[in-house]
């Protein structure tokens, strides 16, 4: 465009500012009101396309079923202390009955009516006629002689029983916890519990029927409240207000119990953690790099009034890019989120252009319209070449089908034309409008004297050695990039320091699970059962929760009725034996054999288990440390206590009197739980159970698999994921979505590469009419782009979200070359363009790497940091490579007039 034409748009801008100000005003004003409609999004299936298989069946799951929870821990007490203590928690939160309303269930302990009337109806044939043969005789003697029985039949004779799963390690751990807490309890009432016999006869029957009261981890250190919310998790406002609620509850028990530690967690809790961390991500990397921006821009340009001028055009481009999505797309997401600090990282170059050579040419006595016109003459091709070329590469992303980087593309590529448009029109306008001078301050300027330096060095041998050197680093560069590896877990691209997730490696470490599970929707008990029993037969999965342990099928139902009548109907109580010196000897052996027979069975499980499995663990810290004929560390001794207590004579009648009421309990216990006629139907099971198993209309059942805690590491998510889909195609939940989304981005990432890299060619091709340029465009992106890749491989791993870097370098990288190149045709020396071009690349590489460095440092998903490091570390070799590549292979010696060094362009590039 001709000089007249930028000269009449100078004047147009100067002579229009009052109506121009004022329509400037209240786009900024409408699209501040426009923001407030933005929803920030964590959840992963908010990013994969509404017709991937694993999100449909994870919506339709959602629609049935309510599978969010709130986990809270109530951690570091005793069993019966932790189990008080959550008592007194789940009534505070209850007592707020605008919290309350929000919970749909809250489950803190086995239902134990339930259990006791329909137990037997739950339990496996074999299971009946043990607990037949250990209740004939219902004394304490007896009893324990038969449960040994028991165990060696099942386990140490012939044909005992092989562990080859974690479910099946989950019900020998289940068993252990019985035992533990059935001497305990025994235990605790020889020494002198001060509660009554009959109250410590019933623990003890609970012990063994229903089992733990309250969800105990397995060394009893830590419960778990599970609480199901009555909103959904797409209602963000409820989600923090509720987490918020809970948190001042368990503020308040932190205070009466110090000494016990409280966590909160689960999907509910992380997505709040998550959207607040989102919201932090959004704002502050942004108005971080602005400030260090400022101070670059102090040090480095000489108008004050200039910079304040560029960055609140930044501003109002990133405002109108807010103003955008929130009448478009109405949303961010956690890849989105980052686009404020991206914007300021490159919108700024822009500005840096126009107000560099605004200032020079005002510096030099030009009329601040002249000064203008040239200004926009000589910037305004390069600027919306480089703009232009990075706007389509970030809208080459909305080709793909995910939607994670459609969105992305979007607003990053609006962003950028946004930016541009306000740097061309709000700053000049600003320029223009406010002319009078600022008075001159005394401050300490980079004079930037080295460029011109390296723009002669170059010329000379210095560049070949430096061009030799840049070939050594690509090279070794290119050699780590087939190393760099690929994190597929989006858990790890979050957060990693809430409070949320520190509770999650807890409940991990404790329970060996994950407290992420999968479901799985299926129409019949029936198929309910097929599914779980293949389920709880693969290594990757720690226990399911099924419908069909709850409605065990019609003919089972039927065989286990008439086994238990019978049993009722022959029930007997003998007359209780007051037990002598020699009963309570035999009483104490078979205390011993118990703790033998769990050595032995716990051996036995580490053939399949391994010697660091649960079940060692457990027995371990039941009795101690077995290493091979030797006794390691002790345990809690549990069974040599009892041994202990049943040995001192003193407390003979207090055993006798337990015998007694242990005798008439277990007696009526099992008098109450043979008392059954009819089989167990939907309505018959606590409304808790049918909340979270059942639909409403009763035509599905929910299946919950939780996963070993190995889907930590990509090679047990992947046995996880395979294992699933050998079961059934409909399983989903956060690790079948993570995987997918995943292996969506990374199959798409080279294909939005390619289309990025195809409009960059095609656009540079248009811009320069020139081949070899073109070429040598590509040639220093490409070692700008190895560099960048080697160098991170030594720094972590790839992620779904920092792989955006890979097509959105292209975009970034090429606005140096491409300034440069234009250049070349302009400037009569290297040191002219070093000192000038140069200048304005450093500068915009400076801010770019500061916008991308804030993210590294500030951003507190882990995703967005890392993505923020990559493009740190593109943004860099990308400069590296421009300022070396192009001038090397451009510039040859040839004489000057006056003695100095100048550049002959090749001919074929001067044809151009």
């Amino acid at each position: 465009m001709k000089i007249e034409k930028w000269r009449d748009y100078a004047l147009f801008l100067q002579r229009r500012k009052i109506p121009l100000l004022i329509t400037v005003a209240l786009l900024g004003i409408l699209s501040f009101f426009s923001t407030g409609s933005i929803e920030m999004k964590t959840r992963i299936e908010d990013m994969l396309p509404e017709d991937n298989p694993i999100v449909k069946s994870y919506t339709a799951i959602g629609d049935e079923f309510n599978t969010s929870s709130i986990l809270l821990t109530v951690e570091d007490g005793t069993p019966e202390e932790m189990g008080r203590v959550a008592d007194e928690l789940v009534a505070l939160l209850k007592d707020d009955h605008d919290l309350a309303a929000n919970f749909r269930a809250v489950r803190t302990k086995m239902d134990r009516d339930f259990m006791i009337d329909k137990g037997f109806l739950l339990s496996e044939m074999e299971d009946l006629k043990d607990f037949k043969n250990m209740t004939e005789n219902p004394a304490l003697l007896p009893f324990l002689t038969s449960l040994n029985d028991n165990l060696e039949a099942a386990w140490l004779n012939d044909g005992g029983d092989d562990i080859n799963s974690p479910s099946e390690e989950q019900d020998l751990l289940d068993s252990f916890n019985q035992m533990e807490n059935f001497v305990h309890n025994i235990t605790n009432w020889i020494q002198g519990d001060e509660r009554d016999a009959r109250y410590a006869a019933d623990n003890l029957i609970d012990s063994l029927f229903v089992g733990d009261a309250y969800f105990y981890s397995p060394d009893y250190k830590m419960l778990i409240i599970q609480i199901s919310p009555a909103f959904s998790i797409g209602d963000r406002k409820q989600l923090s207000n509720v987490i918020d609620s809970i948190k001042e509850k368990t503020a308040l028990m932190e205070k009466l119990y110090p000494h016990l530690v409280f966590g909160v967690s689960g999907d509910i809790a992380q997505e709040a953690d998550e959207e607040a961390a989102l919201g932090f991500d959004a704002l502050y990397p942004a108005l971080a790099a602005l400030i260090v921006i400022l101070f670059l821009f102090y040090f480095s340009l000489p108008s004050l009034r200039s910079i304040l001028f560029a960055l609140i055009a930044l501003a109002l481009g990133i405002l109108f890019d807010l103003g955008l999505i929130g009448v478009t797309i109405k949303e961010l997401n956690m890849i989105t989120s980052s686009f404020g600090a991206l914007l300021v990282g490159l919108g700024i170059d822009f500005g840096i252009h126009i107000i560099t050579r605004y200032g020079d040419s005002v510096e030099q006595g030009i009329s601040p319209v002249e000064a203008m016109a040239r200004t926009l003459k000589a910037t305004v091709p390069p600027v919306s070449i480089g703009g232009i070329t990075t706007a389509l590469a970030f809208f080459a992303l909305c080709l793909s089908k995910t939607k994670g980087f459609v969105q992305f593309g979007f607003v990053a590529g609006s962003g950028i034309l946004l930016v541009l448009f306000a740097m061309f029109t709000i700053l000049p306008l600003l320029l223009l409008s406010f002319k009078k001078k600022a008075v001159q301050n005394k401050r300490i300027r980079i004079s930037y004297s080295f460029l011109p330096a390296w723009g002669r060095a170059l010329q000379g041998k210095a560049g070949i050695s430096v061009m030799a050197v840049l070939v050594l680093l690509t090279v070794s560069a290119a050699i780590f990039i087939p190393s760099i590896s690929y994190d597929y877990d989006m858990r790890h691209i979050g957060p990693q320091n809430t409070p949320s997730k520190a509770t999650e490696n807890r409940i991990m470490e404790a329970y060996e699970l994950s407290p992420f599970p999968s479901f799985l929707s299926v129409n019949s008990l029936e198929e309910a059962e097929e599914v779980t029993e293949s389920l709880r037969k693969k290594r990757s999965v720690s226990t399911v929760s099924s419908p069909s342990d709850y409605l065990p099928s019609p003919a089972d139902q039927n065989q286990r009725i008439e086994y238990i009548k019978e049993w009722h109907k022959n029930l007997t109580l003998p007359e209780a034996d007051r037990l002598g010196n020699d009963e309570i000897l035999e009483l104490s052996d078979e205390v011993q054999r118990l703790e033998w027979n769990v050595i032995e069975i716990a051996d036995i499980s580490s053939v399949n288990l391994g010697d660091e499995s649960r079940i060692i663990e457990k027995r371990d810290s039941m009795i101690r440390e077995i290493l091979g004929a030797q006794a390691g560390e002790a345990g809690r001794e549990v069974f040599q206590k009892l041994i202990a207590a049943l040995n001192d004579p003193a407390a003979k009648e207090r055993i006798n009197l337990l015998n007694s009421e242990f005798q008439k309990s277990l007696f009526e216990r099992v008098t109450r739980m043979t008392s059954v006629d009819s089989a167990l139907s939907i309505s018959d099971l606590p409304q808790s159970i049918r909340d979270e198993m059942i639909s409403r209309e009763g035509s599905s059942f929910l299946i919950t698999v939780y996963p070993t805690d190995d889907i930590q590491n990509r090679v047990g998510m992947f046995r996880f994921d395979s294992e699933m889909l050998n079961v059934h195609k409909g399983i989903t939940g956060t690790i079948p979505l993570s995987l997918a989304l995943s292996k969506e981005i990374l199959s798409e990432t080279g294909t939005a590469a390619l289309a990025v890299l195809a409009v960059v060619v095609f656009f540079l091709l248009i811009t320069f009419k020139s081949l070899i340029k073109t070429l040598l465009a590509m040639i220093s992106l490409a070692v700008g782009f190895i560099l960048m890749i080697g160098s991170y491989t030594l720094l972590g791993e790839m992620n779904l979200v920092n792989i955006l870097a890979i097509p959105l370098i292209i975009g970034i990288a090429i606005d140096y070359n491409v300034h440069i190149i234009h250049s070349l045709d302009r400037e009569k020396s290297f040191e002219t363009l070093m000192a000038s071009t140069g200048k304005s690349i450093l500068l915009s590489a400076l801010t770019t790497m500061i916008g991308f460095g804030s993210l590294a440092l500030l951003g507190t998903f882990r995703g967005i940091a890392t993505l923020g490091i990559l493009l740190f570390l593109g943004t860099l070799s990308a400069l590296i490579s421009s300022l070396i590549i192009i001038p090397v292979i451009l510039s040859r010696q040839g004489e000057k007039k006056s003695g100095e060094k100048r550049i002959y362009i090749q001919e074929e590039l001067h044809e151009q």
